[in-house]
């Protein structure tokens, strides 16, 4: 195990927060100075996209470490900047310490100059590939504020010395002007504060979305019942929610992108961009601070220190409103991924109900508008259907292997039934009401078009020969 002196702790740690002032001042530089290019990007491969504004700091990172890194050696894992070791003499195995930095964690808001982005460093003995955020003997953390602002906090961290916060002027010298408490909330109920889950990104929007309604109902009863007695926000900065949950803003933060990505695979997403390691290198300052921060299973969350592992996580206030939400939490997540409904209105002017289980099986409710219509026809490879009329008509059109054309007009409580592998295609008269239920190997990207049977049954006369119309 490694073994650290305090007073070298103490010198690597104020170092560092040297370097921070020199990305914030050059970073408030850049956002003014560059209006019309702020949203360039480049893909580093070492973590998110970087942006110009990334780039800078990242720049300055790598020339202090060049300059500056402690003779007894530096691994540094940064995003956009991959993993080096300081000073060039030193291997990875050799060096004393791993840092873990986050140049700039929220660039989104900075880029924009419309809200603060941190700057993050967590330091650990050197553990080799086994490091890992629980770890971490010291943090720093910098708040970049906007161009309109003209302080900022900065907070830091001693493993088992507490947290210790100051607001500083956001200019050279950066003089300290004062030293608030950092105090989350004691309360131990949502109401009447921010319960905030992190839904930043398109893809992952719904199921986030119905878990966090899924829990508030479960805490305090439905919106109706409530009224508007929690609040959300989206601040897209994992180390500014944390921020906001240990000086008593938020009661809770809630991060499951991570943990979605089953639900994801199964209805054929891709799994959005997640929390990372390096989001949360100053993870040390909250737990310090009092903060409980879990995994979805109710362990202590950690993950190794490194660019690419997703990190599904849960932050409280307090330890008494943890037990009385977590186990709730747990459940509602369990709920959405099991049956997951939603309602969408096709090209065709019918309205689909849709509710699907977490093996992708599921059921389809259809109701026909006000004209009767032909849907698209396809095949699966996979799995089967069963379409059920409750009310009105329709024509299911098959296509053998041979290529023969196969009709069956089904009136109320008659079924059709499409095999794998059987191009088909369906025609609801007017008014018309089906369920579906899909059975097997589900997978929703397993919808295969039929061109030939399409062009087939869209110039089928149904009026005189089929009366659907």
């Amino acid at each position: 195990m490694n073994t650290f002196d305090r007073t070298e702790l103490d010198s690597l740690l104020r170092s560092i927060e040297d370097l921070h002032m020199s990305i914030m001042t050059s970073t408030r530089a850049a956002i003014s100075e560059q209006a019309e290019c702020r949203h360039n990007s480049v893909d580093s491969g070492f973590g998110d996209v970087s942006y110009d504004v990334d780039t800078k700091s990242e720049a300055l990172i790598t020339e202090w470490f060049t300059d500056y890194a402690p003779d007894c050696g530096v691994v540094l894992i940064s995003e956009g900047i991959g993993t080096k070791v300081f000073p060039a003499h030193h291997t990875e195995a050799s060096a004393k310490w791993r840092v873990i930095m986050d140049p700039l964690d929220g660039t989104r808001h900075i880029m924009y100059d419309n809200r603060s982005c941190r700057i993050l460093t967590g330091i650990a003995g050197n553990k080799g590939a086994n490091t890992s955020l629980a770890d971490i003997c010291a943090a720093i953390q910098t708040e970049v504020p906007t161009t309109l602002q003209e302080k900022c906090t900065v907070l830091s961290a001693i493993k088992g010395q507490g947290a210790y916060a100051k607001v500083i002027s956001a200019v050279p010298p950066f003089s300290t002007l004062y030293e608030p408490r950092l105090r989350p909330s004691s309360e131990t109920s949502f109401e009447n504060g921010f319960v905030v889950f992190s839904n930043f990104f398109p893809g992952s929007k719904a199921i986030i979305s119905d878990i966090e309604d899924r829990l508030i109902c479960k805490i305090v009863g439905e919106a109706g019942e409530s009224g508007a007695k929690v609040f959300s926000e989206q601040y897209i900065s994992n180390a500014g929610q944390l921020y906001m949950l240990m000086s008593g803003k938020y009661r809770m933060v809630a991060d499951i992108r991570a943990n979605l990505e089953s639900w994801h695979r199964r209805n054929g997403k891709a799994l959005p961009l997640c929390s990372h390691p390096y989001d949360l290198a100053a993870i040390l300052i909250a737990r310090e601070a009092g903060c409980v921060i879990l995994d979805i299973e109710g362990r202590q969350f950690d993950a190794p220190l490194d660019l690419s592992t997703n990190c599904g996580w849960v932050a409280y206030a307090n330890t008494e409103l943890m037990q009385r939400v977590h186990p709730s939490l747990q459940e509602c997540i369990r709920e959405a991924q099991h049956i997951l409904t939603n309602e969408t209105v096709m090209p065709n002017s019918e309205t689909r109900y849709r509710m699907t289980g977490p093996e992708g099986s599921g059921y389809i409710r259809v109701e026909c508008g006000m004209e009767g219509s032909w849907q698209n026809a396809h095949y699966h490879k996979n799995f089967e259907e069963i379409v059920i009329v409750q009310k009105g008509k329709m024509l299911a059109v098959s296509m053998s292997p041979s290529g023969d054309y196969e009709h069956r007009v089904c009136n109320a409580s008659e079924s059709f039934t499409a095999r794998i592998g059987v191009p088909h295609n369906l025609f609801l008269s007017k008014g018309c009401i089906t369920h579906t239920v899909k059975y097997g190997e589900v997978n929703n990207s397993d919808w295969v078009p039929h061109e030939a049977l399409d062009m087939y049954t869209k110039n089928i006369d149904l009026s005189e020969e089929f009366d659907l119309l």
